[in-house]
């Protein structure tokens, strides 16, 4: 069981990682090519959750606890940020796949720190083994 515990929170950081990367990379792409335009907070949190959920992940590897909180509440954070966005009306997001993207860029980061603190008080495997 200890096994399929380190292979699903292996799985599910590393996921963490591609997510945190392919945001970094599709951050300024949507900033520079859209056709209707990103407003300033959705190339912000996506950018943002991407660092988040690259840095996040990575560190659960060593340290699961401390990430996992980092990624919850920056998580929460980058909600608050794109639900109040969304109710300002001046930085609506343009289309139905931005605005999933938008609170899937907080969504995302925080199940990651949910799960890793739940594999923690469960005293589930160290991702990273140490000697």
């Amino acid at each position: 069981m200890a096994a399929l515990h380190l292979f699903w929170g292996r799985t599910a950081f590393v996921l963490g990682i591609f997510w945190g990367l392919a945001n970094i990379v599709y951050s300024p792409v949507a900033a520079l090519t859209s056709i209707q335009g990103s407003s300033w907070p959705e190339v912000f949190l996506t950018a943002a959750s991407g660092f988040l959920a690259l840095a996040g992940s990575a560190g659960a590897f060593y340290r699961r606890k401390p990430a996992s909180l980092a990624l919850l509440a920056g998580g929460v954070v980058l909600l608050i940020f794109a639900f109040a966005a969304q109710a300002s009306g001046r930085f609506v997001a343009h289309g139905p796949v931005n605005l999933a993207l938008l609170f899937l860029a907080g969504t995302i980061p925080a199940l990651l720190g949910a799960y890793g603190l739940r594999a923690e008080a469960k005293g589930w495997p160290v991702l990273t083994p140490r000697s």
